[in-house]
């Protein structure tokens, strides 16, 4: 449903290819693309389209959600949220390393400080 970008690319944003995953939801339901179409006022060669664009218009999507009874957002929010999830865990562990080091630089300056102002 998702594809990360490259993995050179610094800021590693996410992506979900939207048109992707509103075909899957079709597919999962119980309605046909033409089905759909009708629903929508638009014709299947259209929503083919649409599910062939990573990224589609809010409204659309809304549409799509109310056709299928679902709320897109809702999924497209947990999709990202898996990612996310996965990728946290990693992040997590490089900020707790982070401020483990600073707190023992921190706890480090403290104690040089207390045995300088011992010598004075």
């Amino acid at each position: 449903m998702y594809t990360p970008l490259k993995k050179d690319n610094p800021k590693e944003i996410l992506e979900i290819h939207v048109g992707q995953l509103l075909w899957s939801q079709v597919k999962k339901s119980e309605k046909s693309t033409a089905d759909i179409a009708r629903q929508l006022g638009t014709s299947p060669n259209n929503l083919y389209k649409i599910y062939k664009k990573k990224d589609i218009d809010t409204f659309i999507i809304k549409r799509f959600g109310k056709a299928l009874g679902q709320n897109i957002f809702s999924i497209i929010a947990g999709e990202l949220g898996k990612e996310l999830d996965a990728k946290s865990v990693d992040s997590s562990i490089a900020l707790i390393k982070a401020i483990f080091q600073e707190k023992n630089f921190c706890d480090y300056c403290q104690l040089k400080g207390k045995a300088g102002e011992e010598k004075k």
